[in-house]
């Protein structure tokens, strides 16, 4: 593998990386067929034309699973060198996962001022959670909420549990604005286009920035319970007018994109142009794990 670097992208309030050379063009060529190869049956439908298929769905066939394409994504999302970059670049950036663990009580007895500056000097920041018995990839895992600070405490780091979803959006399919549940840290985005005329479409993500001039104020979505909410009709058409202005990224291949979520880490697609095939992808998501009392 030649060696993997890191460029931003988008230098907005929740800025987006690149790291090129970090999947292989034979492992995205791989996975491309795996996508392609499925019957879309086997995909969820969520609204309109967007259909996916997680990783901690029984849907998803065991023997893809346990195939090699896949076992080489888990393979380089698990390797520690990657994790540390990642771990970085989230403590280079906008992100409310600290807000997240006062939201839940996670620590409630513990200064979140210290406990940033202890994450900060680890030098793993983000770490996943595991149980030698179990693969958390395929499972939606809850902890005792003790295991968790226990966790954090031990190894001053940020847990997450990973997960992946293989992404089918066709044209006229639309994801609207919105921010991501509370409990996510990061998404990560490997755009499979089929041939260059997909590469050189606008296929990719909607970000959102703030208008110029705004300054401070963007809108903010604080409401974690409901951060996940798409903005429909009237308050759609406020947030574009009034608050933010749409930045559409090429669906290409050279770069594997991440991006942190925050309250204002606002993104959306939009598959309006001329059908040109279905919309592949692959997405890596890191959750804060789900706790109980």
């Amino acid at each position: 593998m030649a060696e993997i670097q890191v460029q931003k992208l988008l230098d907005i309030r929740d800025s987006v990386y690149g790291f090129s050379n970090l999947i292989e063009k034979d492992l995205r060529n791989d996975l491309k067929e795996i996508i392609k190869k499925t019957p879309k049956e086997k995909f969820i439908q969520y609204s309109g034309l967007k259909y996916g298929l997680e990783s901690n769905s029984k849907k998803l066939d065991k023997k893809l699973f346990k195939s090699d394409p896949i076992k080489k994504i888990v393979s380089i999302f698990e390797n520690r060198n990657i994790l540390e970059v990642i771990g970085n670049l989230l403590f280079q950036s906008n992100t409310d996962i600290i807000q997240h663990l006062e939201h839940i009580n996670i620590l409630p007895d513990i200064s979140k001022y210290d406990l940033i500056e202890r994450i900060n000097r680890s030098k793993y920041k983000l770490l996943p959670i595991k149980k030698p018995e179990l693969n958390f990839w395929n499972l939606t895992p809850v902890f005792p909420k003790k295991d968790i600070e226990d966790f954090i405490l031990k190894t001053n780091s940020i847990p997450f549990i990973p997960s992946f979803q293989f992404s089918r959006i066709e044209k006229g399919g639309s994801i609207n604005p919105h921010t991501d549940v509370s409990r996510k840290i990061a998404s990560i985005l490997m755009y499979l286009p089929e041939n260059q005329e997909q590469r050189d479409s606008d296929l990719g993500t909607t970000f959102w920035k703030p208008r110029n001039l705004m300054g401070n104020r963007v809108l903010a979505n604080t409401d974690l319970v409901n951060s996940n909410i798409q903005l429909f009709d009237k308050d759609y058409e406020v947030f574009k007018s009034q608050f933010c202005s749409p930045i559409h990224t090429k669906f290409q291949d050279k770069y594997t994109l991440i991006f942190f979520r925050s309250n204002t880490s606002w993104h959306s697609f939009e598959y309006e142009q001329e059908d040109i095939g279905p919309r592949f992808s692959l997405n890596i998501n890191f959750n804060f794990p789900e706790a109980k009392t």
